[in-house]
């Protein structure tokens, strides 16, 4: 059993490690782009992150988040797509909006507590 927890939570861990890379980047750029669509992309990666690391720890083996079968983390990992999604078609409707940073996040946490 461990072996089969343990190929997951090391693609995770790769993938969050990628994720905090890409925040990083968007979050200390955002002064030298003229427009926020990076802004927007690397902050929604943290919430992504953040349903990533709920879907692995609600693995039905795990023993983290009591998942009572492979539902929950199926609706986490799909959660993480759709807000994903969401968040790109945003970037690209309105590229040349300007987003406060907290207002950006404000709105980003609001969503993500919401799903």
């Amino acid at each position: 059993m461990t072996a089969f927890l343990l190929t997951p939570f090391l693609g995770q861990a790769v993938w969050l490690w990628l994720v905090f890379a890409a925040v990083v980047v968007a979050w200390y750029s955002r002064d030298w782009v003229g427009r926020n669509y990076l802004l927007l992309l690397g902050v929604s990666q943290f919430f992504v992150g953040g349903l990533d690391i709920l879907h692995a720890l609600s693995y039905k083996g795990a023993g983290i988040i009591d998942a009572r079968g492979g539902n929950l983390p199926t609706q986490f990992w799909l959660a993480g797509r759709v807000f994903e999604a969401l968040c790109f078609l945003v970037a690209v409707w309105a590229p040349q909006r300007r987003y406060g940073e907290r207002w950006l996040v404000g709105v980003l946490s609001a969503v993500f507590v919401a799903l």
